[in-house]
């Protein structure tokens, strides 16, 4: 039976999360951190323990929502359909349009997408960089190395840079949100340069406020001034390389370099076996204008094959029934399942002008709501209000994918 936590019994979800291998978005902070998304976790329980559970986000548009797992569920095959079950009623009662999910699962698990396929998930058409998470994503085997021996695992020249940012005088700091106020110009510098959003300040902030322990700030410094800077994110096994910025100035003294290596060895500090430096494209070719990243964070597990290349999975599914007009209003289950205007005896609608202005003001209505639909469409294309789900994948060694669905 679906259980909806309530905040008390976080602390037992998050244990469950460690166990389960869970990433880092399926974790109670962070859901704090979309502080503009209402969040719930539903879980399932197996002799009084959590066997399966997923954090949901949910956002009004109009009189429905949105509703999106990042990077889940959290469950093993044996309770997927239960648990996707119980999402799949908990979305029609609170009249979702959509329904996407992008599980932290290899894309090459054939029977997890075959499962979600079955209750209605389909495969969203992923650009070069992805859908709402990214797609490809290099990883880097870290377990059971020292510093020397992940430097040694560098391409070579990668690991000359490094050496030229320590001898040129490059100092790394790491804290909290203290220095925010420092890294967002670079930020800001760098989303101009290379041609992506950027988020206000005060999210940046917040992000390493909630994830608190699991959240760090480094900022890469040349002659006492900030030059480079990046966040990263742990959990469990797995650390996370989630944003990263540079000022044009100062680059041949190569901080992101070294700034990179030192989060490796945090990354071992806290247990990690896995360095996830996130998105690439999945065109590998050198005439990719993408090239370049992927030749850069390649860089970093070029030598004995450490390096993972993951498709990732991600699908949705809109629901499986018509907009709300007055006559389909209780087939979709909005409202009360009774239309106002409508004969109590026989259920038929009784005539006159008032039942006339009400069928006109559920049609602007419905007019509002679908306008609104395709603005929020509109600016985040991962969305979309026809059937479609999310999965990950390992298609070669170097190469790994994540699965994106949505119902």
């Amino acid at each position: 039976m679906m259980e909806i936590l309530q905040s008390g019994q976080y602390p037992e979800y998050l244990t469950f999360c460690e166990k389960m291998g869970a990433h880092f978005m399926q974790i109670p902070n962070w859901s704090r951190v979309k502080s503009g998304w209402e969040s719930k976790i539903l879980v399932r329980r197996e002799a009084g323990e959590i066997c399966a559970g997923v954090l949901l986000l949910r956002r009004k548009v109009g009189p429905f929502c949105l509703i999106y797992a990042p990077r889940g569920p959290v469950c093993d095959l044996e309770h997927l359909e239960k648990l996707m079950e119980d999402v799949l009623r908990y979305a029609k009662q609170r009249r979702a349009c959509c329904l996407k999910i992008d599980p932290h699962v290899p894309a090459e698990q054939a029977e997890y997408a075959a499962r979600l396929q079955a209750l209605g998930f389909t495969q969203i058409p992923a650009g070069a960089m992805g859908n709402t998470q990214p797609k490809f994503v290099y990883q880097i085997r870290i377990a059971h190395r020292d510093a020397g021996q992940i430097l040694q695992s560098f391409a070579p020249k990668t690991r000359y840079n490094v050496r030229v940012a320590g001898r040129r005088g490059v100092q790394i700091w790491r804290g909290g949100s203290e220095r925010v106020s420092e890294f967002y110009p670079l930020l800001v510098e760098t989303g101009q340069r290379d041609g992506f959003v950027v988020r206000q300040m005060q999210y940046y902030r917040n992000l390493l406020d909630q994830m608190g322990e699991y959240a760090q700030l480094f900022l890469a410094e040349y002659e006492g001034k900030p030059i480079a800077g990046a966040i990263a994110v742990w959990f469990g096994k797995h650390a996370w390389y989630l944003y990263g910025a540079s000022s044009k100035a100062r680059r041949e003294a190569m901080p992101n370099y070294l700034m990179q290596y030192q989060m490796m060895l945090w990354a071992r500090e806290k247990g990690c076996e896995i360095y996830d430096m996130r998105g690439i494209s999945g065109d590998l070719r050198e005439d990719n204008p993408l090239y370049g990243l992927y030749r850069f964070k390649k860089g970093f597990g070029d030598r004995g094959g450490w390096g993972i290349y993951r498709n990732c999975l991600a699908s949705s599914r809109s629901p499986s029934v018509r907009w709300p007009t007055p006559a389909t209003a209780r087939l979709c289950g909005c409202g009360n399942g009774i239309s106002r205007g409508c004969s109590k005896s026989s259920g038929k609608r009784a005539p006159g002008k008032r039942n006339k202005k009400m069928l006109q003001i559920k049609n602007r209505a419905e007019f509002s709501a679908l306008f609104w639909l395709f603005s929020y469409f509109t600016v985040m294309s991962s969305y979309s209000c026809v059937p479609m789900p999310s999965f990950s994948a390992c298609s070669r060694q170097d190469f790994h994918s994540t699965l994106g669905l949505t119902w």
